[in-house]
């Protein structure tokens, strides 16, 4: 029953998600379609569960029958209007690309062994798992009337009532279907992410070069190790990490075209982030700058085009912090602690505990990309190097946090940073990709 539920909610997740990505982009390969879809889907049946939640007071017992209908009456209009689509182009199709498929395979088992041990070890996550997403989860799924309101009682301060929900609804949805509280439900998606982050960098570096790119990705990205072990902690980083990835697959699609339309798509994702985690926020203000940079014009007819595609996120987000009514332990402090930024022994603290506990990811992350963009800067497009800018930009954010930090900075670097250095981590690899690509003039933004 449990194991029928989760495949039912998943399947049905994917129905949504991939008839809503075809009609956007029909053209895609079907592997791209499907996995882009697949969490698109996840992301809209969040918000659904979390508006039904809302509106029905908690009583969600009749939830998966309504969103199996809706799956069917979206999926049967969609057929009606169907518009057919490039059929996919196999670009490699040789020994070598085989060979390459099989050893990235076997990469993604053994990093979901590593994932499976660990949640064997800690079936629930880790606090932050357990304080801020399940246990919000198990509330939302409860059924009975008001019950969800309890979760922003004043007694879960300390789990952060004003985070966002997307992952507390993708599991409550599946605590629903499952009818179920099992602890194997969270545990199946943190799986199911993890492994997820690398087949997403293997096909998409596939696909705009070729599979020893992605093999050499997701070869080096497994080797720190950090990516895998955050996702057996079952916390919302790894949702964030797959969205900020398939967001900037999205957005280089749209700059391909020299911005002549809204990108629908990846507005969606960008917007998405919001709805996952607050660190979402500048990754998504980011989003928007770039957006607004390369568009050719705004205009009347494009206008909803980039703004109806962010309504849905926004909302949800919003009426959590509307609700949940608690301050952001981090704004709060924010002009209390503005002299820290004077402070110069908590920078020598700061960049002490970095150089000593996260100076390898930190070389692969920060100081080969800049060094591979310098190289390759003249034969790159404006529009990758561009891009760069966006993670980095969100690595000073996060930095500027812990300057104005309420908390010892030395714990909150020891409890937050492993998880949020990991944020862009697949973006970094499948951008330096798209750099070397260049470099060794193999065109990727044609192939994407």
């Amino acid at each position: 029953m449990i194991i029928n539920g989760i495949i039912l909610s998943i399947l049905n997740a994917l129905l949504i998600g991939i008839t809503v990505y075809n009609y956007w982009d029909k053209n895609e390969d079907t592997i791209i379609r499907v996995c882009n879809g697949m969490y698109l889907g996840l992301v809209i049946t969040s918000i659904l569960f979390w508006l039904y939640t809302v509106i029905g007071n908690g009583q969600n017992g009749l939830y998966p029958a309504f969103e199996l209908l809706l799956g069917m009456i979206i999926w049967c209009i969609s057929c009606r209007h169907a518009r057919k689509g490039k059929k996919d182009v196999c670009k490699e199709n040789n020994k070598n690309s085989l060979i390459d498929d099989y050893i990235a395979v076997v990469i993604i088992i053994l990093i979901a062994v590593l994932v499976l041990g660990r949640l064997k070890l800690y079936p629930w996550g880790n606090w932050d798992a357990v304080a801020m997403w399940n246990i919000k989860a198990s509330f939302l799924a409860n059924g009975n009337e008001g019950m969800w309101l309890r979760m922003f009682d004043n007694v879960f301060d300390s789990a952060h009532r004003d985070y966002p929900l997307a992952l507390s609804c993708i599991v409550a949805r599946g605590f629903v279907f499952s009818n179920s509280g099992f602890w194997l439900i969270p545990g199946v998606y943190s799986l199911f992410f993890t492994i997820s982050c690398f087949i997403l960098l293997y096909i998409y570096l596939k696909k705009a070069i070729n599979s020893f790119y992605g093999l050499c990705g997701i070869a080096l990205m497994s080797l720190t190790g950090n990516l895998a072990l955050q996702g057996s902690k079952e916390s919302a980083d790894i949702l964030l990490v797959i969205f900020a990835l398939i967001a900037f697959y999205q957005l280089l699609k749209w700059g391909k075209r020299d911005g002549k339309d809204a990108p629908v798509l990846a507005l969606i994702y960008l917007s998405s982030c919001l709805w996952i985690k607050n660190e979402g926020i500048p990754f998504f203000i980011c989003g928007i700058v770039f957006i607004l940079l390369n568009i050719q014009r705004i205009t009347y007819k494009n206008i909803w085009g980039l703004v109806l595609p962010i309504i849905p996120a926004l909302l949800a987000s919003f009426s959590v912090k509307y609700i949940s009514f608690a301050s952001n332990d981090l704004m709060k402090s924010a002009l209390t602690n503005i002299d820290n930024f004077l402070d110069i022994e908590l920078y020598i603290n700061i960049l002490g505990y970095c150089f000593h506990n996260i100076l390898p990811i930190a070389f692969w992350l920060i100081i080969c990309p800049i060094v591979v963009c310098v190289v390759g800067r003249r034969k790159t497009p404006r529009i990758v190097l561009q891009l760069f800018g966006i993670p980095m930009f969100c690595y000073l954010i996060y930095g500027s946090a812990y300057i104005i930090s309420p908390y010892d900075v030395l714990w909150h670097l020891e409890m937050s940073l492993p998880r949020v250095i990991i944020h862009y981590m697949p973006t970094l690899f499948f951008l330096t990709g798209i750099v070397i690509g260049y470099i060794n003039d193999k065109q990727p933004l044609k192939q994407i």
